[in-house]
C-alpha cells in the first residue's frame, strides 16, 4: 500500500539515504547543508512515498511563486511503477492544487514532466 507524507522536521533521517541518490552526495558537507534547509526554512518541505512502510521515493519542494520541485528520487529497485509521478502530483494536490511549479533537470528527465504537465515550457 503505497502512502505520500510530510516529512516531519525530525526525520531527515529517513529520507537521506534516498537523498544521496539525487544528489550524489559522498560526504556530510551536503546533508549539514540540506538538512539545515529543510529544518529551518519552512518553505522547503520534503515528502516521502513509503510502500508498506518502507521509503521507496522523496521530492523536496520550495514553495514559492512558481513552487520548485528541488529534489526527486525514487529507490532504484522501485523505479518504472509510477512512483515519481505519485510524488509530484500528490504534493502538487496536497498544497493547495499549485498550479505553477518548475524544476532544473538533466535532458533524460524531461519526458517525466513532459507527461506530468502535458507541455514544456523552456529548456
Amino acid at each position: 500500500m503505497l502512502a505520500i507524507q510530510e516529512v516531519e522536521r525530525d526525520d531527515f533521517e529517513v529520507v537521506w539515504p534516498l537523498l544521496t541518490h539525487a544528489m550524489g552526495a559522498a560526504n556530510d558537507a551536503p546533508k549539514v547543508l540540506w538538512q539545515e534547509r529543510y529544518q529551518k526554512h519552512p518553505a522547503y518541505q520534503l515528502w516521502v512515498l513509503k510502500d508498506r512502510g518502507r521509503p521507496v521515493g522523496v521530492i523536496g519542494v520550495l514553495l514559492a511563486d512558481p513552487t520548485e520541485i528541488t529534489h526527486i528520487v525514487v529507490e532504484p529497485d522501485d523505479r518504472g511503477r509510477g512512483h515519481g509521478a505519485i510524488l509530484v502530483t500528490g504534493v502538487r494536490q496536497s498544497k493547495l492544487g499549485l498550479a505553477t511549479w518548475y524544476t532544473e533537470t538533466d535532458d533524460d528527465a524531461v519526458g517525466f514532466y513532459v507527461r506530468l504537465a502535458g507541455t514544456e515550457a523552456c529548456r
